[in-house]
């Protein structure tokens, strides 16, 4: 399903906002003055449909509508229940309610569906202190943090460090299955403003560690590469076991032709530079045909054996294709400076006389730049709606012009629709046909 319609009530108890999405355009651009709540609507958008309790309580609102387009319409509403004890370490008992947050679908021909989380999770205090060692307990669900001199909630720890911790940690109330669907049929992608560095903490050493986003990218495609490299590999082996049997049988798809066997072998050599090129395969230097006459058995083996390769290399077909788009790009943009691809390494960097550079030695507005790229190529899956805080952060205005153009050619090729951010018009450029602005209180 597809997102046609976004309707927040109360925002920051001040804004309603109504934001129609184009159907006809992959892009949608929001924009305004400061303070009318652009970042805090992608995060409710964020929240909603992952869901993410963290990220809905971080914004003040009354209701967020989202009208898909078959017409249902799912609304997220703050509800607050109840009072528990929380107690701070050598302090008094005091009373704090908790918020949670109701799920409705309301959809044509089908009978209204309603979801109230008990707000019951499997915690365990003693292992978030042993795992997380910037953190001290301070109350029955309360952790001081060392590092922000914050007290976090248990929602907070999740939300700031879950990722640092064992899948298995954490059980939640399970989703009704109808909510599971919607999740499942419109993913979303939320690439927020803090795109450069992660802060880890590293649990056997009980350290922390800082991570630089590009460095975690260039890791990511690295393992990427080597998983494609495996399936073909795993493919190869299969096809050679049989490759006797089909020669042998002569199974093929139409008649053998000696032209149309040298145009294919032709294609599968351009194909493999290609490859070559963009870091996926190894160079090698491949024999040169004979110009003499193929005869029939040589013309048998030649067809199967351009079957198999064909089959084999077009494991790398996405890949090729996401990593050909984002070379491009960079190369565009990059004056002094050029990436390349390694299998080991991922990104590899270089000055213009082919110096190595470490991808955290790369300006602020050059790991923006890659990371963004990345972050849309790479890690968000087909038919996701990206949601983009303010991606001019670090970007040269020229580069702030061209950012439409790119993300429209990375929307087409990996079938994603993106909902854009920005206080910049440099980034609308000359698309203002795809804004919609939001306005302070009338």
């Amino acid at each position: 399903m597809r997102i046609k319609n976004i309707s927040i009530e109360g925002l920051f108890d001040t804004f309603d906002h109504e934001i129609p999405l184009f159907q006809h355009e992959p892009i949608t651009i929001i924009h305004g003055p400061n303070g009318v709540g652009k970042t805090s609507i992608l995060k409710l958008i964020s929240g909603c449909l992952e869901p993410s309790t963290p990220l809905l309580r971080s914004v003040p609102f009354k209701k967020l509508s989202l009208t898909f387009d078959d017409e249902s319409i799912l609304e997220v509403a703050p509800v607050t229940v109840g009072n528990k004890q929380i107690a701070s370490s050598g302090r008094p008992h005091a009373q704090r309610p908790r918020q949670i947050f109701s799920f409705g679908l309301t959809s044509h021909g089908s009978e209204d569906q309603a979801y109230v989380p008990a707000g019951s999770k499997s915690a365990h205090p003693l292992r978030i202190e042993r795992l997380l060692p910037m953190l001290r307990r301070v109350g029955p669900e309360e952790w001081f943090d060392r590092r922000t001199e914050e007290v976090l909630q248990f929602d907070d720890v999740m939300q700031r460090y879950g990722s640092d911790l064992p899948e298995e940690f954490l059980v939640d109330d399970e989703l009704p299955s109808w909510l599971q669907e919607i999740q499942q049929s419109t993913p979303v992608h939320f690439i927020e403003t803090q795109r450069l560095l992660r802060i880890r903490s590293a649990t056997l050493h009980r350290s922390e560690q800082e991570v630089t986003t590009v460095n975690q990218c260039a890791k990511e495609l690295a393992v990427r590469i080597n998983e494609s490299l495996a399936r073909s590999a795993t493919l190869s082996q299969t096809l050679e076991r049989s490759f006797p049997t089909r020669v042998i049988s002569g199974a093929r798809t139409g008649p053998l032709n000696e032209e149309d066997i040298r145009s294919k072998l032709k294609a599968l050599d351009q194909k493999r530079s290609r490859l070559v090129d963009a870091g996926l395969l190894e160079p090698s230097n491949e024999p040169t045909l004979p110009t003499k006459r193929f005869d029939d058995t040589t013309q048998r083996v030649l067809d199967v054996y351009i079957t198999d390769t064909e089959r084999k290399l077009s494991v790398f077909d996405d890949m090729l294709s996401r990593i050909e788009l984002i070379r491009s790009i960079v190369d565009a943009r990059f004056l002094q400076k050029k990436i390349s691809i390694d299998r080991q390494k991922g990104f590899v960097a270089r000055t213009r006389d082919g110096g190595r550079l470490e991808l955290s030695g790369l300006s602020s507005g050059e790991q923006h730049e890659l990371v963004l790229l990345y972050e849309l190529l790479f890690r968000a899956q087909q038919n996701t709606l990206i949601l983009i805080d303010e991606p001019e952060l670090s970007l040269h205005i020229a580069w702030q012009q061209k950012f439409l153009r790119d993300l429209q050619k990375i929307t087409k090729l990996a079938g994603l629709t993106a909902l854009v951010a920005t206080h910049s018009p440099q980034i609308i450029h000359d698309r203002w046909d795809l804004t919609v602005e939001l306005l302070g209180p009338s």
